[in-house]
């Protein structure tokens, strides 16, 4: 069983807010995880009852949401930290690795000596003046997702 987890993300669109829900319903229904889901915008949560903590930023003109960042420059001591990023690259197949390794680098500078258990790219959203000019999000590239990461949770839990 995976330990307490939780998933922290910054969105506008709602893309990472709805990609927070799917990720926190495939552990709940595949590990029977314990998962809370939290809005960053509504302040930082508290990390101390976490194992886990998955870290989820929307991506717009290139630069991460802010409330990710500096969430991300916490001290995570011991706990699995895992990123995720909802952008339009994210749902191009052929710039997924790229994208990953771009925006992780630009996650973690407030917090170079953090080091992921995994990052994931997902097709993003976007929304003007509330009306949706672009939607690349897959469900089942996130549920994936979440079943590999829950793997590696587990797995990082073995090893102890």
């Amino acid at each position: 069983m995976l330990g307490k987890t939780l998933i922290a993300y910054a969105s506008k669109s709602g893309a990472n807010a709805w990609a927070a829900g799917v990720i926190a319903a495939t552990l709940k229904s595949t590990y029977d995880a314990d998962v809370t889901v939290a809005d960053l915008k509504d302040g930082e949560p508290n990390i101390a009852p976490y194992q886990n903590i998955i870290v989820g930023s929307g991506v717009r003109g290139g630069r991460l949401y802010g409330d990710a960042v500096q969430f991300l420059g916490k001290d995570f001591g011991d706990r699995k930290v895992a990123l995720y990023f909802g952008c339009g690259s994210g749902g191009d197949p052929r710039q997924h690795d790229k994208t990953i390794e771009e925006y992780s680098k630009k996650a973690l500078v407030k917090n170079q000596s953090l080091k992921p258990i995994d990052a994931c790219a997902f097709g993003g959203c976007l929304k003007i003046l509330g009306r949706t000019v672009f939607d690349s999000r897959k469900e089942e590239d996130v549920r994936e997702w979440a079943v590999i990461l829950g793997k590696k949770f587990d797995a990082a839990d073995q090893a102890k």
